[in-house]
């Protein structure tokens, strides 16, 4: 797994990938350890909230840092689950990942906004066919990618985010939207992590 980081170049956008030394990269390597817990988490613990448009829906929960300093914003991170974790309970997404980001060391030492949204039955994150075969990108990113996209602005609006440290990862098919997202919308997103996921590092570069 590597953490790919995005940083405007004079002739466009450079995309690379950061080693362990790299000061900068602490939070999204911190995003590498994210799916290796998995237990449960108090449905208290995230905010239960919904963002809609067009018609659409998206459940998603939110985690706010410990404590905020006024003046101060923080990085947001954006959790997108895999196939198993589909539904409308607004709970099943929270069963890998999320529970890192509760300890109180972890809590302390990076504060964050977390958003974890859940994608719904019989939907993906990503517009790609299948998942062995060719992925053929597609024009338009799915329903469900698109009310991310959507809730992760009104988050920007609602509290005191970072835009330049917005971060994304995501485990199967979260690593195929992971890499849906940061192929449409590079300039959104500071470094990502797709974990078990594919997607064209071409087309980001581009």
């Amino acid at each position: 797994m590597a953490a790919v980081s995005f940083r405007r170049a004079s002739a466009g956008l450079r995309v690379r990938k950061d080693t362990p030394h790299t000061p900068r990269m602490k939070l999204p390597l911190l995003l590498l350890s994210v799916f290796s817990l998995v237990c449960a988490v108090r449905g208290d613990d995230y905010e239960a909230r919904e963002f809609s448009a067009d018609g659409a829906k998206l459940a998603y929960r939110l985690l706010q840092p410990a404590s905020t300093e006024a003046g101060k914003k923080y990085p947001l991170i954006v959790l997108l689950h895999g196939s198993g974790e589909r539904g409308d309970d607004n709970k099943a997404q929270l069963k890998h990942g999320s529970a890192l980001f509760l300890k109180p060391d972890v809590r302390e030492k990076f504060p964050c906004f977390v958003c974890v949204p859940q994608c719904p039955k019989d939907q993906t994150w990503s517009a790609v066919k299948g998942w062995t075969g060719p992925n053929a990108f597609q024009p338009e990113p799915t329903t469900p990618m698109k009310l991310v996209l959507g809730a992760m602005d009104q988050l920007g609006k609602e509290f005191a985010i970072d835009p330049d440290r917005i971060y994304v990862t995501g485990l199967s098919m979260g690593g195929y939207g992971t890499w849906d997202l940061i192929t449409r919308y590079p300039e959104k997103i500071a470094a990502a992590v797709p974990i078990c996921g594919g997607g064209d590092a071409e087309k980001i570069a581009a």
